[in-house]
């Protein structure tokens, strides 16, 4: 499916779908990181580092299936 995506398609994919992800991200963290008076904390990587080490594999895999070059031989 990506491979048939023209290079302004795969452009507009590289930028949206890590955005989404990103404001999810923020999301789920914000509640994970909540502090004792329920404050969000999405940023407080003491506790929600893992959270973003996932985002940022799932969005590096992502950039990577986009923009890889297939080679048919």
């Amino acid at each position: 499916m990506i491979a048939k995506l023209s290079t302004q398609q795969k452009l507009l994919a590289a930028i949206g779908i890590p955005l989404i992800l990103f404001f999810l991200t923020v999301k789920i963290a914000g509640v994970i990181g909540e502090n004792f008076i329920g404050e969000a904390q999405p940023f407080n990587f003491d506790a929600t580092w893992w959270i973003w080490i996932i985002f940022v594999v799932v969005v590096g895999y992502l950039e990577y299936k986009i923009f890889e070059d297939k080679v048919d031989s």
